[in-house]
């Protein structure tokens, strides 16, 4: 008998782990998400630039201007790209030397140059990159400002 109640306990401690191990494969969970935007000027990265169109002389530039609101250092590079027409007519980018630390300011300005009236967009992305990794942002859009650039070639027509 002891004999019987030996095999019959395998047999059914084999058919557990064969067929089930009474746990479960998987769990679902709700979790709530909150996201919230801040304007440029409020985020980690603040960026500063003219928002409304602007007029500037040949040879003036537009600048921007980008405050590093994090709690370390980056290192911040400015991609810009000048358009007329929807064409581009420049395109480049300015790197910081080193990091920028936190509270402090990196300013890049596109200079443009125009021979007649003519109306540019500026467009510019902004990256930022930390040198433990822990940080690594780039805008989601790209800013744009809109300009028109004035010639300052004065030449004068003789009247006769």
């Amino acid at each position: 008998m002891r004999r019987w109640v030996l095999v019959l306990s395998a047999l059914v401690a084999a058919t557990a782990i064969a067929v089930s191990s009474a746990g479960f494969s998987s769990i679902g969970s709700d979790r709530g998400v909150s996201v919230q935007t801040v304007d440029d000027k409020d985020a980690y990265l603040s960026l500063q630039y003219p928002e409304e169109p602007i007029s500037k002389d040949s040879g003036e530039a537009v600048h921007f201007t980008v405050k590093n609101q994090f709690t370390e250092a980056v290192k911040i590079t400015i991609n810009y790209e000048v358009k007329q027409s929807g064409s581009i007519t420049d395109q480049g980018s300015s790197e910081s030397d080193g990091v920028v630390n936190p509270e402090n300011i990196f300013s890049a300005s596109v200079e443009l140059t125009c021979a007649s009236d003519t109306d540019y967009t500026v467009a510019f992305d902004v990256m930022a990159q930390s040198d433990s990794s822990s940080i690594s942002v780039d805008t989601t859009d790209s800013r744009t400002v809109e300009v028109t650039c004035k010639s300052t070639d004065q030449t004068d027509t003789p009247t006769g």
